[in-house]
């Protein structure tokens, strides 16, 4: 037999291997569960202003964008994003998922609304809008990969002087 012959032989018994292989189920309902319990975990952590606990909810890799601020990239950038976060006074966030969709078995996508809220010197500043998180299991455990916060709150308009 030929080298051909064998190759070819051998990538008809992977396909047919391949081809035979059940389909992947994904129970979609227990997986959202699970996400929706790891984001009211980080919410509750960011009332306490736990910023280890939030952290642990991030992959290694994290990319976070929120508006009017340069990209956070890695944990580092994420404990310090959220360190400075929690230092604010009157600190009140939350955020509603409107949709998760498990798109593969390690990984998922959320969209949902944000509400964002504390003091400043000149008085409360107040910040809704919308997210959409990328999600990856990791080790067994749903962890956030990307986060792109936007912002449905005009800017205020500049003071003339």
């Amino acid at each position: 037999m030929s080298a051909t012959f064998n190759t070819k032989l051998i990538a008809i018994a992977f396909l047919a291997l391949t081809s035979c292989a059940p389909p992947v189920t994904i129970n979609q309902q227990s997986e959202q569960a699970a996400i929706r319990a790891a984001a009211q975990d980080w919410q509750q952590a960011a009332i306490a202003r736990d910023v280890d606990r939030i952290v642990a909810h991030f992959a290694p890799d994290v990319v976070i964008m929120t508006p009017n601020a340069p990209v956070t990239r890695g944990l580092d950038a994420a404990r310090k994003l959220w360190t400075d976060e929690v230092g604010l006074p009157g600190l009140a966030v939350t955020w509603v998922a409107d949709e998760i969709e498990i798109t593969s078995p390690t990984t998922a996508v959320e969209a949902g609304t944000y509400r964002f809220a504390f003091d400043s010197p000149t008085g409360r500043v107040n910040d809704t809008g919308s997210y959409i998180s990328h999600w990856r299991k990791i080790d067994g455990r749903w962890r956030m990969t990307r986060d792109a916060i936007v912002s449905s709150t005009p800017m205020a308009a500049p003071t003339c002087k």
